[in-house]
C-alpha cells in the first residue's frame, strides 16, 4: 500500500526504521490514538488547531501523517521538473512539515509524531489507521469543486466511505 519516505529517496519497508518515524505503535493507556492527515495546506492547519480546540484530551496521543503521492509525478510533470527533482521535493517538503508539526505538537502540549509516507493517500490513512490502533481520523476538507473532485477524486470521500473508525471532516472556515 505504501511505504516509508527513506534519505535515499526509494521506499523502505514498512517494518524498517526511518528517519522520519518516531513513535510507539501501541495504544496509550487510558487514551485514544488520534489520526490527522496532513500536507502543507491551510486546510491540514484548519483540521489540527480544530482537533486541539475542539477534542484533544491529554491521554490521547496524535499521529500525524503525511502521504507522498508519486503516482501522477512523472506522467503530469508541468512544470518541466524531472522526476529526480520531484522527488527532492517532496522531501523537502516532508523535512519542513515534520519540524512545523513536532513544534505545533510541542507548543500545544500534545503527545504525538508526525510520519511520512509514500502511496495513494486514501489507502495509506485507512492502512495506517489500523495498523497504529487508531480511535479516530480528523481531516480537513478541500473543497474541491464538483469537476476536479469527479475527475481526481476526493481523499476525504474516500476515507469515509472506507474507515472502520469514525472520521471527522472538518471544514475550511472551521
Amino acid at each position: 500500500m505504501g511505504g516509508y519516505l527513506s534519505n535515499s529517496g526509494s521506499q523502505a519497508q514498512n517494518n524498517l526504521p526511518d528517519p522520519y518515524i518516531r513513535w510507539k505503535p501501541e495504544k496509550p493507556k487510558g487514551g485514544d490514538v488520534v489520526l490527522i492527515p496532513v500536507d502543507d495546506s491551510s486546510h491540514a492547519e484548519t483540521a489540527f488547531d480544530w482537533y486541539v480546540r475542539h477534542m484533544h484530551k491529554p491521554s490521547n496521543t496524535v499521529r500525524l501523517l503525511y502521504c507522498v503521492d508519486m503516482r501522477y509525478t512523472s506522467c503530469y510533470n508541468l512544470k518541466g521538473k524531472d522526476f529526480k527533482d520531484e522527488l527532492e521535493e517532496k522531501k523537502r517538503t516532508a523535512s519542513y512539515l515534520s519540524e512545523k508539526y513536532y513544534k505545533k505538537l510541542s507548543d500545544f502540549g500534545v503527545l504525538g509524531s508526525v510520519q511520512t509516507f509514500v502511496g495513494s493517500p486514501g489507502e495509506v490513512i485507512l492502512d495506517h489507521a489500523i495498523r497504529t490502533n487508531t480511535s479516530a481520523i480528523i481531516m480537513g476538507s478541500r473543497n474541491l469543486g464538483l469537476i476536479r473532485r469527479t475527475l481526481l477524486g476526493s481523499i476525504s470521500c474516500y476515507v469515509v466511505n472506507h474507515s472502520k473508525v469514525p472520521v471527522t471532516i472538518v471544514p475550511c472556515e472551521a
